[in-house]
């Protein structure tokens, strides 16, 4: 899992974060170099289109990748190496 910034918008950083080939359920946790953008901040999960959404799960600092037509965290150990889903982080 990777996680990049892609733009800075509304104050806020949006970051594209990148599946592997082995999700483990709870998803993915940040880096330290990007949750200390967060501060004290929000992160909102953005829905662009993909099949694959992100939801922050802020009591455990992690990503978790949703489905977006039924709302379930994806299955354990697929592959999300093709997915790519966004997070709004306000400082």
């Amino acid at each position: 899992m990777a996680a990049t910034v892609s733009e800075d918008i509304f104050n806020g950083r949006i970051f594209n974060v990148v599946g592997d080939s082995s999700y483990a359920t709870g998803g993915y946790a940040l880096s330290a170099a990007v949750l200390s953008q967060l501060k004290s901040g929000q992160v909102v999960g953005l829905n662009d289109g993909n099949a694959v959404i992100a939801l922050w799960d802020a009591a455990n600092l992690k990503v978790k990748f949703i489905t977006a037509s039924t709302g379930a965290e994806v299955a354990n150990a697929s592959n999300q190496s093709t997915n790519t889903v966004k997070l709004l982080l306000f400082p």
